[in-house]
C-alpha cells in the first residue's frame, strides 16, 4: 500500500515542531471529541481533499452517531496516482478508548460488498492490539489504520481548524469548528487541493455516487424541554393559570433557544420578522467572539441573561422572567445529556456530562426522538387543561 508522496504544506522543521506541541494537540483533540458527528466527518473529509483525494462523499447516516445506511462505511473517496485510479472506503470514529477489532471487520466487509480497493479506519484514539492484527492480515481488502496521534499531526500539517495568532503561533480556529457544528458546511464534492501522503492503491473502480442523508437539528427537543420545565414552577401561585399560560410557555421557549444564539446556524438566529432577521448581527458577533457551546452554554451565560432581563421586571412581573431563566437552564441540562457535554463553568475547558458515556444521547438519534416525545407529552399535559378550559 505504499506510494510516493509529495510534501505537504509547511512540512519543514518548524511545522514538525508545531505538530509536536502538546498543548495544541490536546486542545485540538478535545475539540474533535466535542464535535457533533457530521462536523467530525466533515473535518476528515476536508483533510482527505487537501491530501489530494477526489470525489470524497458521505455514505449517508440515519443520525449523528450510529450505523450508516450502508453499514461499515462513513465516507468514500477516489485516489489517483499517475494513470491509476481506485476507490477507498473510510470509517471515522470519535473514540477516547481503544478502537476494537469489529470496526476493522465491518470496514473490510463493506469494501468487499462495494468492490472497493481498500479502506481507511480513522480514529481520535488508538487501536486495540486485535484491531491492528486484523488490519495487517491478508492482502485484500487492504485496511489502513490512522490513529489519533497521526490524525492530529496531519490536521496540524494541513492547517485544518487552526489559525496563526498575533505572535505567529498556531492556535485553534474556533470559528472553523463552530461553523461545522452549526451545520454551515454540508458534505459535498470538491476538487482536490494538495498532495497525497496517505498510501494510494494501484488500481480500482470508480467512486460512489451516494449522497449524504440530512440530519435533524436539536432545537425542537430544547423547545419542548423548556416548556416541560415549567412543571417546576407549578407550586408557585398563578405560575401556569389560564391567564398567563401562553406567556409563560413563550418565555420558556425563548429561554430554551437563547443559548444557541452563538451557533453558526440556529433556529433562534434565523427568526424573521417581515423578512428581517433582527438577531442575525448579534448572533454572528457572538459566534465569532465566543464560539458555539462556549460562554452562553454556562452558568456565566445564565447569569448574564438573568441580569440583562431584570429591567423587564416592572412590566412583566417575576413569573415570565423565571420561565425565561428556567428555559435557559433547561437547554444546558439537555446539552449535558449529549456526548459533547457543556462547559458549565466557562471559561474552564472541563465539560460536564450528566450521563455515563454509554448512555449519552447523540443528537438526532432515536434516543433523542424518545426524549422529544417524552418532553412533548409533559408540555402538552401542562398546557392542555388551559387550552381546553372555557374562556371568560
Amino acid at each position: 500500500m505504499s506510494a510516493p508522496a509529495s510534501p505537504a504544506p509547511g512540512r519543514g522543521p518548524e511545522a514538525r515542531q508545531e505538530a509536536r506541541d502538546p498543548a495544541l494537540r490536546r486542545r485540538l483533540r478535545e475539540r474533535l471529541l466535542s464535535l457533533g458527528y457530521p462536523a467530525f466527518e466533515e473535518t476528515v473529509r476536508e483533510l482527505l481533499l487537501r491530501m489530494g483525494y477526489t470525489d470524497v462523499r458521505g455514505a449517508g447516516r440515519r443520525f449523528r452517531r450510529g450505523r450508516t445506511l450502508r453499514g461499515g462505511m462513513d465516507l468514500s473517496a477516489t485516489a489517483e496516482t499517475g494513470v491509476t485510479r481506485a476507490r477507498l472506503l473510510l470509517q471515522a470514529k470519535q473514540y477516547e478508548r481503544p478502537v476494537p477489532r469489529r470496526f476493522v471487520d465491518e470496514l473490510s466487509g463493506a469494501c468487499r460488498r462495494q468492490g472497493a480497493w481498500g479502506g481507511v479506519l480513522v480514529a481520535t484514539s488508538r487501536f486495540s492490539r486485535a484491531a491492528r492484527l486484523a488490519a495487517s492480515q491478508g492482502p485484500s481488502p487492504r485496511i489502513r489504520l490512522l490513529d489519533g496521534d497521526e490524525l492530529l499531526s496531519l490536521l496540524i500539517s494541513y492547517r485544518i481548524g487552526l489559525r496563526e495568532d498575533p505572535a505567529g503561533r498556531l492556535a485553534l480556529d474556533t470559528s472553523y469548528f463552530d461553523g461545522l457544528d452549526g451545520g454551515a458546511r454540508p458534505l459535498a464534492v470538491r476538487a482536490p487541493a494538495g498532495a497525497l501522503p496517505l498510501p494510494a492503491p494501484p488500481a480500482g473502480p470508480g467512486a460512489s455516487s451516494e449522497q449524504p442523508e440530512p440530519t435533524e437539528m436539536q432545537w425542537r427537543t430544547h423547545l419542548v424541554l423548556g416548556i416541560a420545565s415549567l412543571w417546576l414552577l407549578t407550586p408557585l401561585p398563578g405560575a401556569t393559570d389560564g391567564r398567563n399560560a401562553g406567556l409563560m410557555a413563550a418565555a420558556a421557549s425563548l429561554g430554551a433557544l437563547l443559548p444557541d444564539l452563538d451557533a453558526g446556524r440556529s433556529r433562534i438566529r434565523s427568526l424573521s420578522f417581515l423578512g428581517v432577521r433582527p438577531l442575525e448581527p448579534v448572533a454572528g458577533a457572538l459566534n465569532r467572539a465566543l464560539g458555539h457551546r462556549g460562554a452562553l452554554h454556562s452558568l456565566a451565560g445564565l447569569g448574564t441573561v438573568a441580569t440583562a432581563s431584570l429591567p423587564l421586571l416592572p412590566s412583566t412581573g417575576w413569573l415570565p422572567l423565571l420561565a425565561l431563566w428556567l428555559g435557559f437552564a433547561s437547554h444546558l441540562f439537555g446539552d449535558a445529556l449529549t456526548p459533547a457535554g457543556v462547559r458549565i463553568l466557562f471559561p474552564s475547558e472541563r465539560r460536564v456530562h450528566l450521563l455515563p458515556r454509554r448512555l449519552r444521547v447523540p443528537t438526532g438519534s432515536p434516543w433523542e426522538d424518545l426524549l422529544f416525545a417524552l418532553f412533548a407529552a409533559l408540555s402538552l399535559a401542562l398546557l392542555l387543561p388551559f387550552l381546553l378550559s372555557p374562556r371568560p
